[in-house]
């Protein structure tokens, strides 16, 4: 975890009993390891930084391992509160980068 860029340690008692609830930062980073159920198995490192305006970045890193294919496709699943009506995607494929941006409902994964 990181809180404007300083990585502090886990936040759990007694190191988060120091905050108040009070504090506030311009952005915070949440990055989580997963291992894969494949054999070999090998991990994938998800940040999630969401800064004070709202605007949320995913970064993943998918670390490969000998015996294993190439990553074909890889998905997350945000569950939010409440409805989003525009989205902002950002994705690399083959190499290449590709922006978009619209109504959730224009959007489909077709790709899939």
């Amino acid at each position: 975890m990181a809180i404007d860029g300083q990585t502090i340690p886990l936040p759990i008692a007694p190191e988060n009993n120091r905050y108040s609830g009070q504090e506030t930062a311009q952005e915070v980073t949440v990055t989580y390891t997963y291992q894969t159920i494949t054999t070999p198995q090998t991990t994938v490192e998800v940040s999630y930084t969401i800064q004070a305006s709202g605007k949320i970045r995913v970064a993943v890193t998918y670390h490969g391992q000998a015996g294993l294919p190439s990553l074909p496709v890889f998905g997350l699943r945000f569950v939010m509160p409440t409805p989003a009506d525009a989205l902002y995607l950002s994705r690399v494929v083959r190499g290449n980068l590709s922006r978009s941006n619209g109504l959730v409902s224009t959007k489909s994964p077709g790709y899939l």
